[in-house]
């Protein structure tokens, strides 16, 4: 059994000419490209090559923006909790610990992302994020217009993104929750 393809390399005038064929069953030669230069041949595969690697940065893009994209959804989700929460506290200024969904008054097409939990404690209403996500803090600190109530909970206090260590948290938060 051959391989189907030969490539073919001359020279004319000086200049190496390559060429490729496809060998069909019936020993046909069928000429798939024909006296193409070694320049003309490293040229193609310049430009293939920088092809490649613009397709490689657009998908780094594509996936940055992605990731853009789920920190924005559930920074957004959280703000709107946030708001039903702070209305149901100013209602209920008796209210303590974590709230019900049920009772909030959430908007019927409002879908909590998994994750997110609340506690009341004194006059303060605290929404948290459960999950890892990386830079959901930062995008609520600027969505917040850099509050001092917004950050990480790490060592059973709040780290905010711009001025470090706020003030301690109520253990019902997790450590390493984002807390709005």
């Amino acid at each position: 059994m051959s391989f189907p393809l030969r490539v073919c390399v001359r020279q004319i005038n000086g200049t190496n000419l390559l060429s490729l064929h496809y060998n069909t069953q019936s020993k046909e030669t069928i000429p798939l490209f024909k006296g193409v230069t070694v320049q003309m041949l490293w040229t193609l595969f310049a430009i293939l090559g920088l092809a490649g690697s613009l397709m490689l940065n657009n998908l780094e893009f594509w996936q940055d923006t992605d990731a853009q994209g789920e920190i924005a959804a559930i920074g957004g989700s959280m703000r709107i909790y946030k708001t039903a929460l702070v209305a149901y506290q100013s209602n209920n200024p008796a209210a303590a610990g974590a709230v019900a969904d049920s009772q909030l008054g959430l908007p019927s097409w409002y879908r909590k992302t998994p994750g997110i939990g609340n506690v009341i404690v004194g006059d303060q209403a605290y929404v948290f994020y459960t999950q890892n996500m990386p830079g959901l803090a930062s995008y609520l600190y600027k969505q917040s217009d850099n509050s001092i109530r917004v950050g990480i909970k790490q060592n059973g206090g709040l780290y905010n993104p711009g001025k470090g260590y706020i003030t301690p948290l109520p253990n019902a938060i997790p450590d390493g929750s984002i807390v709005y």
